[in-house]
């Protein structure tokens, strides 16, 4: 973990596909090559420093405490999310920032979000 958030890391995206259905894998794997997304994913490789930065240092408790201290002062648990990580947490609203997807999936694989 500590080579990760070094400042000498390199990070690199690999997308992997699994929908279930082999024509639709395909078309998502087409579009990765396309438009080169693991390569413009990678090439933000701090944002990803970034959260498992965060993961590093503060606990699953420390996020938990975190939100419901906020919530005293009237904001919502998505007011929270995007403050805390700069990332809409509704899918709905994923275009509205940049990488949203991208580290709510890391953020739930590094168990820092249910």
């Amino acid at each position: 973990m500590k080579s990760i958030i070094g400042s000498n890391s390199n990070l690199s995206v690999k997308l992997n596909v699994a929908s279930g259905d082999v024509d639709i894998d395909k078309k998502i794997n087409n579009s990765i090559e396309i438009f080169k997304l693991e390569d413009i994913m990678s090439a933000h490789s701090d944002e990803l420093k970034d959260l498992f930065n965060i993961r590093y240092k503060f606990s699953e408790r420390y996020f938990e405490e975190l939100f419901n201290k906020y919530k005293t002062l009237g904001l919502n648990y998505n007011n929270v999310y995007e403050v805390v990580f700069g990332a809409e947490y509704n899918e709905l609203d994923f275009a509205n920032r940049p990488f949203s997807k991208l580290k709510k999936d890391i953020l739930k694989e590094l168990v820092i979000i249910k």
